[in-house]
């Protein structure tokens, strides 16, 4: 085999190596931040001297629809729904929160199964809240 035979195809065996390694090189590096998967936990705290006092609240879910709650008297209600991507934007909205009641409004996200982390917390005096997944 001539010296110029013996270039050739180890440049072509070399071209051919290259060619079937460069996309798993190029796309096992780095994990693609879309693959994260979010889940949301609402927490709604109500204390209310009046026990038949009824309020009403709306959270929006996995599937962009809003769910109504009705909430008696004093009650602590956690709902997490999921899975979720970045760019959801999470809402607690008070619909109807009875004067008489103090309450608490809370947004928890958990990324990758991990542990919920508190996102937004509202005051007393806030009838909704709202989060939007950034990373």
């Amino acid at each position: 085999m001539t010296l110029f035979k013996h270039f050739c195809l180890r440049g072509l065996f070399a071209v051919c190596m290259l060619a079937i390694a460069l996309p798993f090189v190029l796309t096992s590096c780095d994990k693609d931040d879309d693959d994260d998967i979010y889940y949301v936990k609402y927490e709604i705290d109500v204390t209310t001297s009046t026990p038949d006092a009824t309020n009403k609240v709306g959270i929006v879910t996995e599937g962009l629809t809003t769910q109504y709650l009705t909430l008696n008297g004093t009650v602590h209600k956690e709902i997490t729904c999921g899975p979720v991507r970045e760019g959801f934007t999470a809402a607690i909205i008070g619909t109807d929160l009875t004067a008489s009641t103090q309450h608490t409004l809370m947004i928890s996200v958990s990324k990758n199964n991990g542990p919920f982390a508190l996102k937004a917390v509202s005051n007393s005096g806030e009838k909704s809240i709202t989060y939007t997944i950034d990373d």
